[in-house]
This record gives C-alpha cells, sequence and structure tokens, in this order.
C-alpha cells in the first residue's frame, strides 16, 4: 500500500484535484462474508466506492474478498496534501488492519486526477464501481462492483451512455458525471446479456476496449477474482 501512495505521489505534477485509492484482501476460507458485512456496518461503515466505503463478496471457494476506498479531492491542492490525507485515513482505519490481519492476499490500485471530464467532488474520483441509479450498494453483484480506474478520455462517452444506458431505461448515478464511470458500467453490461451473457472477465474487457474510442489507460479490479487485475 505504502508503495502504491509513494506512486501517485510521483505522478501528483500531471495532476492533483483528487485521488484515491482501493485495498482489496482476501480473507483465507473459510470465511463468512455475511458476518464480515454485518460487523462492518454495526460500526457505522458505508458500502459502496465512496470515500472511506467498503464492500465484502465471497468468492466462491470459501474464501471472502473485503474492499476498503479511500477518496480525497480538493479545488486547490499543494503536492503532497492528497498522499498525506489518504495515508491518514488508511492508518486511522481499524477495520482495515483488523481484517488484514486474517488476510492471505491483498490487490491495490489507486488514481490521481487532473479533471477533464466532470466536475472536481468524491463521487467522480476515481477508482468508481459499476453501480446505476437506484441500486441498494450493500448487496451489489460482484458484476456491479468492479472497481475502474481511468486516464485518459473516452470520447464517445455521451454515445455510449445514450446507448447502452438511457435507452434500456438505465441511468448513472447524478453526481457522478466523469466519463472514467463507462469503464465498469461496460465491463458490466457485457456479462449481463446485451453482447454475450457470462463472458469471461479477460474476454469481457477486450469487448469493452472495442468500444471505447480516444486515448487512454485502464485498470480494473474484480471482487471475485483476487488474483487478478485487468
Amino acid at each position: 500500500i505504502a508503495q502504491v501512495i509513494e506512486n501517485l505521489d510521483r505522478l501528483e505534477v500531471r495532476g492533483r484535484d483528487s485521488a484515491g485509492i482501493s485495498v482489496q484482501l482476501t480473507i483465507a476460507a473459510p470465511a463468512d462474508d455475511r458476518a464480515i458485512a454485518r460487523e462492518l456496518a454495526a460500526e457505522g461503515r458505508a458500502f459502496g466506492d465512496g470515500d472511506m466505503a467498503v464492500a465484502v463478496h465471497a468468492v466462491g471457494d470459501g474464501r471472502v474478498t473485503v474492499r476498503f476506498a479511500y477518496k480525497t479531492a480538493q479545488l486547490i491542492g499543494r503536492l503532497g496534501d492528497n498522499g498525506g490525507a489518504i495515508r491518514a485515513k488508511l492508518r486511522g482505519d481499524g477495520a482495515l488492519w483488523r481484517l488484514a490481519a486474517r488476510a492471505e492476499g491483498m490487490s491495490c490500485i489507486a488514481h490521481t486526477r487532473w479533471a477533464s471530464h466532470g466536475a472536481i467532488n468524491l463521487p467522480n474520483c476515481h477508482p468508481l464501481n459499476a453501480r446505476l441509479e437506484g441500486e441498494d450498494p450493500t448487496c451489489l453483484p460482484p458484476e456491479a462492483d468492479i472497481m475502474g480506474a481511468l486516464n485518459g478520455d473516452i470520447d464517445n462517452y455521451r454515445a455510449l451512455k445514450d446507448q447502452a444506458l438511457e435507452a434500456v431505461g438505465r441511468r448513472l448515478a447524478a453526481d457522478v458525471t466523469t466519463d472514467a464511470k463507462m469503464v465498469p458500467v461496460l465491463f458490466r453490461l457485457l456479462g449481463e446479456g446485451q453482447v454475450k451473457p457470462n463472458a469471461p472477465s479477460a474476454e469481457r474487457v477486450v469487448g469493452m476496449l472495442r468500444r471505447l474510442d480516444g486515448s487512454m489507460a485502464i485498470i480494473l479490479q474484480h471482487p471475485g477474482e483476487p488474483e487478478r487485475l485487468y
């Protein structure tokens, strides 16, 4: 985790209006996803992809993934401010370190942003999941809770949003206005029957990239595939 944040520090010269990190722990089997979720809910944790939010998913082999998100956003900031804010949140999160003691593995993705599409605020801070408007963040399936981050611009963002979502009566959450949201959302839609139901993740990633126009780099973190990043 420290190495990832150090890399964010180095990249801040290229963009620092916001930054975020997603830390996904893999809890060794046997693990009870419902018990862990209840424990975190009892402590007042929000579920989803927001700042200090968590997500809990059963992997299917007795293991459980638990994700912690930390984000910060500011219109004007000094070099090092974002990294310092994220470090402070990580250090003070007792639930993270309690569950880390039970973890057999961990993956971590992060992003520092120079906003070119969408407002500078926490809802637009990457990484983002694929939750759509009206969905309960406490019970998202793994395909809807994949976390994605984008460097670059999706030139056909509005066309994708209109054709893939709004044309079939689905919408992005109103407070999320960044084009990066279409990365996890499009991955999700490609597995929900709109193109090829239940396609393997790697195949969906390729299908997603073929539908995105622009110059970009992308990373995805899947709660059901703790050993892989895409």
